[in-house]
């Protein structure tokens, strides 16, 4: 990885077509060797997820059912096969997180902020805006 990063640096720093860097896509496949390597390589990493990815620890087959977490840091974590059905969360900073493979069915969002929320390299506020726009003008006409 490092001489290929000599090579050609820009490839370190690399998004793919929805905006997912190496670096995320590393952490999102629990890849430390390889996030190591690209940090070693002069990747760049957002408020230090991936050096915090590279020494955090693993837990596997963990079983938290009913569990409260209360003031949890997860930054730069990496989930996989992940149950969240019926949770709830409150005060939830996912700013810059990457989700893939997500089934939001039946989810509510209350108070959220979603400025640069992309779907699918779709920006998704512009759309609830025009659907608002929308509802409204069939409310007054």
């Amino acid at each position: 990885m490092t001489k290929l990063a000599r090579q050609n640096g820009e490839l370190i720093n690399k998004k793919n077509e929805h905006g997912i860097s190496v670096l995320q896509i590393a952490r999102m496949y629990q890849q430390r060797e390889v996030v190591k390597a690209l940090l070693d390589a002069g990747a760049d990493d957002p408020e230090g997820a991936g050096a915090k990815f590279v020494a955090g620890t693993s837990v596997r087959d963990a079983k938290q059912d009913g569990t409260a977490f209360h003031t949890v840091m997860l930054a730069g974590a990496s989930f996989q096969n992940v149950n969240l059905a019926q949770a709830t969360f409150e005060n939830v900073n996912m700013c810059n997180a990457v989700l893939f493979n997500i089934n939001l069915s039946n989810t509510v969002i209350d108070w959220c902020s979603i400025d640069g929320m992309r779907i699918m390299g779709v920006e998704v506020k512009p759309l609830i805006e025009a659907e608002l726009a929308r509802r409204n003008a069939s409310k007054s006409g």
